[in-house]
């Protein structure tokens, strides 16, 4: 079954025939589903029920020297804000942070802050002020593993000329 994602907007559809549907571009003519460049055709196998998915391709892993991951939690606040096309009814109200920091370096302690607080300003400042020290310790630490590249005097010659 050739099914338009956009035309229907539901999953079901691809769920035709045991799980494998082929999903039309909508930029390119009708029937065209084998060469299409904008490449956005593909045969999707959905897993069986109850089977379990695993990452087998760690070797194609970017590795990073450094991680930081954070979340905000936020309070919806009600408002009543009308537009000439929209109606905003709720507001997100910042009310506390977590961020976890990692690295492939073993002298980086990897640490978790979390803030909370009722002033959605102090939150935010908090979380700017926190992420900037994350910086400064993971730049000292990255700074005292750098290595100075070893280059020959016709190396340094040449690297000053192409200025």
């Amino acid at each position: 079954a050739v099914v338009s994602t956009q035309s229907t907007g539901t999953k079901d559809l691809l769920l035709l025939h045991e799980g494998r549907c082929r999903v039309a571009c909508t930029l390119c003519p009708p029937g065209r589903l084998t060469q299409c460049p904008h490449g956005i055709n593909q045969v999707t196998k959905m897993p069986e029920p109850g089977s379990v998915i695993e990452f087998k391709a760690i070797h194609k892993q970017d590795k990073k020297l450094f991680a930081v991951y954070f979340d905000f939690e936020c309070l919806l606040v009600p408002i009543d804000k009308k537009s000439a096309q929209t109606t905003k009814y709720q507001k997100h109200v910042p009310c506390s942070f977590c961020i976890v920091t990692t690295s492939e370096f073993e002298e980086y302690k990897g640490e978790t802050i979390v803030y909370s607080n009722p002033d959605p300003d102090k939150v935010v400042s908090m979380f700017v002020q926190e992420l900037d020290k994350v910086y400064d310790r993971m730049m000292k630490t990255y700074e005292d593993h750098s290595f100075p590249i070893d280059m020959t005097e016709q190396d340094e010659e040449n690297f000053q000329a192409a200025k």
